[in-house]
């Protein structure tokens, strides 16, 4: 309550006097020192030490603390913890920009002498030596009090009252002559953990504090608030070392199990003795917002019920009473208030302004609530309103993803990347959100716990195509001739040097995991060694290209005739293109996981796109065809892990499977440059608690939570028919050719 007392006061411009919610362990100082002293036990982590760098205007060494700039390199350089490592790699990873650069040197010259300062109060000795090394570090970080002028009032008497705490805890030394580092910073927090700063001055305007804090006073009226059972009498549990069957046996020394509960009582009708009997009002609230349950009036305050109505009244009765008597005569003296919405439209006084135009607002329709007045005089509120009734509404609208007419970067001005299109074809918000606005998910590299997908895909791809670059620039193998034993060592040195790299980076999380992951993909990449002979054997084919690059640097993009005559233009690698004896070539993209999404792709009628979501094959086929010149047999996802059995997921590629590529491709590219932009989040998935598109999108959290809802609503809207042409997902007898043997299957 003293939250919520406090909060309504102030928005009414009531003076006010009481005690401080914060703790003196919660103000600036006191969070930033003790931070600080905890960092060994932290190992240093890198959000620890953004923690303490953050806390307070720090100026350590003459360098004043750059959080944001210090946060962004740190995460970059791959900081995780150790003390000792936060130099080597801020210093040592190479910046792009001189600012960077900068920025790096000064956080690593905060975290060496911040390491000196606090080493010096984890080797002090007694409590008087661990004090003084406390100051040091206290007036280190934050200056001396002269410093501190241009701080908030209340921040300048935390300094000082942390300060002295800090003096109390020295002079110990006679009852612990050695204490241990724990032992002085738990005698800290104690110190530190009482009220902060009063609010307002004694005896000015509305007192607001426990009903124990009410006795002797003298007040005009006096407001008992939260009348409930739970709160008064407060809720008892058991005690675990004393049960209740020993404490009776000592009520007659005052010790007994009800002592406390008595204390509350006599509490409770001394504060309704400082008012006279008409300025005393008791509060019952209905319910429990944090529990959302109902809740039972005190059985302290059913005597003053009962002789406001005259009768005897139990908690049962409450409710009748309130709803039925009280609710119709005014003179009973108990004033009902059914809701929050109902007390603001009955209530002939608004004590704040937000009151009164919630009373304003709460008769507007929806449709019109954009266009009150009170809602066009706050700057944004209409437009939140609008987007509200128009997420609702039937129509596809700029909330929803459609900005037809907007200023959208055209597909055919610069090359692309196919699995640009793909986000679209998933998800036209997902894309907008990271292709228009570019937004990313922020990584901080000390909240990894084990090795991402991404990167273990990515250290996979970077193995696999080191080691048959140097085989194909060597001599590669023939189709009949096994990987030998000295290729594979050549595997294992090169799977090492990735590993360490990536190890040094930071990203690939806790040691035990990882050392066990590290053994596993080690592992499967012989494994695909084995694999692979068997599929050249059996494809009569050679290893010719490792990342064929198109569309960067000085390699000219691909280019791809839509149905209309316009072209787009493609970039990317082509991890693997094998060739065979017949001059044919073989496509194919290394994948991680399962693949479970990718087993459709080899039926003969299914949708070589997977409505849209599979556009690399492709344009990898397209893109072999046009810079080897040759043509393409087959083109495939390849998956070269354990958890996806090493298996071929594609199709060859025939005119047919190119035709309905080319299709998908238009309409995509046509939905993008018309702005159209809607959310896909899919079915819901109730045992997940999520629906099925969203569970692995960086952008779920701040997806609106009605997306499905919307989804339904404007599934008829004529801007969405743009993205039927995803919806076909087999090829019918029109397009389908007799030639579709899957090029996938078990290897």
């Amino acid at each position: 309550y003293l939250g919520l007392l406090t909060a309504h006061l102030s928005a009414a411009g009531l003076p006010h006097n009481g005690p401080s919610r914060q703790k003196l362990a919660a103000s600036a100082p006191a969070r930033t020192l003790i931070g600080a002293l905890a960092l060994p036990s932290e190992r240093w982590s890198r959000d620890a030490v953004m923690a303490v760098a953050a806390g307070a205007p720090i100026v350590l060494g003459g360098e004043r603390a750059r959080p944001s700039a210090w946060e962004d390199v740190s995460r970059q350089a791959g900081v995780v913890r150790g003390l000792h490592s936060w130099a080597p790699r801020l210093t040592g990873h190479d910046w792009k920009h001189d600012s960077q650069r900068e920025h790096a040197r000064t956080l690593a010259d905060f975290v060496t002498a911040l390491g000196e300062l606090v080493a010096a109060v984890h080797d002090a000795a007694s409590w008087a030596d661990r004090g003084a090394r406390t100051l040091e570090l206290l007036d280190g970080l934050l200056g001396p009090s002269h410093r501190h002028t241009g701080w908030p009032e209340p921040e300048q008497d935390a300094f000082d009252r942390v300060a002295d705490a800090v003096v109390r805890i020295s002079s110990l030394d006679e009852l612990d002559p050695e204490p241990s580092m724990a032992t002085f910073l738990a005698a800290l927090r104690a110190e530190l953990d009482t009220p902060g700063a009063r609010i307002g001055r004694f005896g000015e305007g509305v007192r607001i504090g426990p009903i124990t804090s009410a006795a002797g006073a003298d007040l005009d009226a006096v407001f008992v608030v939260g009348a409930t059972e739970g709160l008064l009498p407060a809720g008892r549990t058991e005690s675990s070392l004393l049960p209740d069957a020993a404490l009776a046996d000592l009520d007659a020394v005052g010790l007994g199990a009800d002592n406390r509960r008595q204390a509350q009582e006599r509490a409770f009708a001394l504060a309704l003795t400082t008012a006279p009997p008409d300025g005393r009002i008791i509060t019952v609230p209905r319910g429990d917002l944090r529990s959302g349950r109902t809740t039972t009036i005190s059985r302290w305050a059913l005597p003053s019920v009962a002789a406001l109505v005259g009768r005897d009244v139990v908690a049962t009765d409450w409710d009748d009473i309130v709803l039925d008597e009280a609710g119709r005569d005014e003179t009973v003296g108990i004033v009902a208030v059914p809701s929050h919405e109902r007390g603001l439209l009955d209530a002939d006084t608004h004590h704040t302004l937000v009151d009164r135009d919630l009373a304003s607002l709460a008769g507007t329709r929806a449709a019109q609530m954009p266009e009150h007045p009170i809602v066009t005089a706050v700057d944004g509120l209409a437009r939140g309103l609008t987007a509200k009734t128009q997420r609702r509404s039937h129509h596809f609208t700029e909330w929803d993803g459609n900005l037809a007419g907007e200023a959208i970067p055209k597909t055919g001005e610069q090359a692309i990347s196919a699995s640009r299109l793909e986000a679209w074809a998933a998800c036209g918000y997902r894309y907008f959100l990271a292709n228009v606005l570019h937004l990313r998910e922020r990584d901080d590299p000390e909240q990894i716990v084990e090795l991402a997908a991404l990167d273990r895909g990515s250290a996979i791809h970077e193995i696999l195509e080191r080691f048959m670059k140097e085989r194909i620039e060597a001599d590669p193998p023939s189709p009949t001739t096994p990987w030998s034993e000295a290729d594979r060592a050549d595997l294992r040195r090169i799977a090492d040097e990735v590993f360490d790299e990536l190890e040094a980076s930071g990203r690939t999380g806790r040691s035990l995991p990882w050392r066990q992951l590290r053994s596993e993909l080690l592992a499967s990449l012989e494994e695909f060694l084995t694999i692979d002979d068997a599929v050249r054997f059996a494809e009569g084919s050679t290893p010719a290209h490792l990342e064929l690059k198109f569309g960067f640097e000085d390699q000219p993009p691909v280019a791809v005739e839509l149905e209309d005559g316009r072209q787009i233009f493609f970039r990317g690698f082509i991890d693997r293109v094998d060739t065979t004896s017949s001059g044919e070539t073989i496509v194919a993209d290394y994948k991680t996981g399962k693949g479970k999404k990718y087993v459709e792709l080899g039926k003969d009628d299914a949708d070589p796109t997977l409505a849209g979501q599979t556009l690399q094959l492709g344009v990898y086929a397209e893109a072999a065809e046009q810079l080897l010149e040759q043509p393409v047999r087959s083109t495939n996802y390849w998956m070269v892990d354990p958890r996806g059995e090493y298996k071929r997921h594609g199709y060859t590629w025939t005119d047919e499977r190119r035709a309905r590529f080319v299709e998908v491709v238009t309409g995509v590219v046509d939905g993008i440059e018309g702005g159209v932009f809607p959310a896909n989040p899919g079915e819901w998935n109730g045992w997940r608690g999520r629906h099925e598109a969203c569970g692995f999108c960086e952008f779920d959290s701040i997806c609106d939570r009605d997306r499905g809802e919307y989804e339904v609503v404007k599934a008829d809207a004529p801007e969405l028919r743009i993205r039927q042409v995803l919806e076909e997902s087999t090829l019918d007898g029109g397009r389908t050719g007799t030639s579709g043997d899957a090029a996938g299957g078990a290897a």
